[in-house]
């Protein structure tokens, strides 16, 4: 019953489109489903047409390219290097690029630096050096003008306009305040813990430009002092649930300590399950983590991360030490996908309650909820397995129970 997502139709987003070798240019679009989600590993057909003068113009340059998408659903093509762009007149009319994914048009943009380098390397010969020469002049009008720019500075459109933003302060990181990006100095993380509204502390870790509880939630209150619902072995009471409610393991109150509370997805949405000034990660923080720490070392990918992420502590660990454990809590034993906790997240596997009342995945998975619903039924939740070494998002009914990590805003 897990970890199954089917994709139902995809979304186009354009990254860029750069000036590369001559008489092409390089395309990169990520893929999405209708539920916002990027195709991953997915074969895709991407047609490419260059329309003329407009939108609605006549095509003068059209090639099919037979793609797949990487681990981020992202898909990259060389446009010319299947049919020629070399008989294009860049320099006579507008142009404008039309994508379609499987046969269904994406959208269409205007092409403004590319045409105008292919056209200035196929007219090199002719060009006596001045260019009030040229004939068919360029409208620069699309062109980003800027006063004084300085190396690094970014260039960002706002109110109908281009701005700068000068390069940051080192060891800053660029985060976004009202839609706009800004350079915003690192907190100091060192030893730093958050205590809950019961009086729980927990450890914290920073990764990229979150910081994330290094342990399960186990409060009992919302951070208002509302008592959240304990249906225990009335699962009645815990389907009906719409106001959330936790779970211990086995409704055995010594796992609070070792796994923290399993959390219906009602908890989760009411905003204040988590200790004032932190909140339930979004989908998409797990995204960004993710890219952060594979793109911060070549040693991470898709297939590994997971194991890096767990706590170390296992049956049998070929770590040893403290690591090598029998002891809750802990990881079932797999000689091949052992924990290593390299930045300190020290997931731990939790377990599930299943809506039907019953419980299961202590010691082989550990079961996290985002905030980010997925229709009236289902939400979004993250997972890693102690049988592989992956990290991957997974939908589930609202009135399962789940582990919680909350994010500092």
């Amino acid at each position: 019953m897990k970890r199954t997502l089917f994709f139902l139709f995809a979304l186009l987003i354009v990254n860029g489109i750069l000036a590369q070798t001559p008489f092409s240019f390089q395309y990169q679009a990520v893929i999405r489903d209708d539920a916002g989600q990027p195709l991953v590993n997915e074969a895709v057909e991407l047609t490419i047409e260059i329309l003329q003068d407009n939108t609605d113009g006549p095509v003068v340059f059209s090639e099919l390219h037979f793609a797949e998408t990487n681990a981020f659903g992202l898909v990259n093509i060389q446009v010319g290097s299947q049919e020629s762009l070399e008989e294009i007149a860049w320099g006579d009319n507008l142009h404008f690029i039309q994508v379609s994914l499987d046969g269904n048009i994406m959208g269409v943009t205007q092409l403004l630096s590319v045409p105008y380098a292919l056209h200035a390397q196929s007219s090199a010969d002719s060009f006596g050096g001045d260019y009030h020469d040229l004939d068919n002049l360029p409208d620069l009008d699309h062109f980003i003008a800027v006063d004084s720019p300085e190396e690094g500075d970014l260039i960002v459109y706002t109110d109908n306009g281009w701005v700068r933003i000068p390069l940051g302060e080192e060891g800053q990181v660029l985060t976004v305040v009202n839609g706009l990006p800004v350079w915003a100095d690192l907190p100091d993380t060192d030893d730093v813990t958050v205590t809950d509204i019961d009086g729980n502390v927990y450890q914290t870790i920073q990764i990229g430009s979150l910081i994330w509880m290094a342990e399960n939630l186990k409060t009992t209150h919302f951070n208002d002092g509302t008592p959240i619902a304990y249906p225990g072995n009335d699962n009645q009471a815990w389907t009906g649930n719409t106001t959330g409610a936790y779970a211990w393991y086995g409704n055995d109150e010594s796992n609070k300590e070792l796994y923290g509370a399993l959390y219906n997805w009602r908890a989760v949405n009411t905003g204040i399950l988590c200790p004032e000034g932190w909140r339930v990660p979004e989908d998409s923080d797990f995204y960004d983590m993710i890219a952060f720490l594979i793109n911060s070392d070549d040693n991470y990918t898709s297939d590994n991360l997971g194991n890096a992420l767990k706590s170390c502590r296992q049956v049998n660990s070929p770590l040893g030490g403290d690591c090598d454990t029998s002891d809750h809590p802990r990881w079932d034993p797999n000689s091949q996908h052992h924990g290593t906790d390299d930045f300190g997240y020290g997931a731990l596997p939790g377990g599930i309650r299943f809506p039907s009342g019953s419980y299961d995945e202590r010691g082989t998975y550990f079961n996290v909820w985002t905030s980010t619903e997925r229709n009236p039924s289902t939400a979004w939740s993250w997972y890693i397995g102690f049988n592989d070494g992956m990290i991957a998002s997974d939908f589930m009914f609202k009135s399962t129970g789940y582990s919680v990590r909350c994010v500092k805003d």
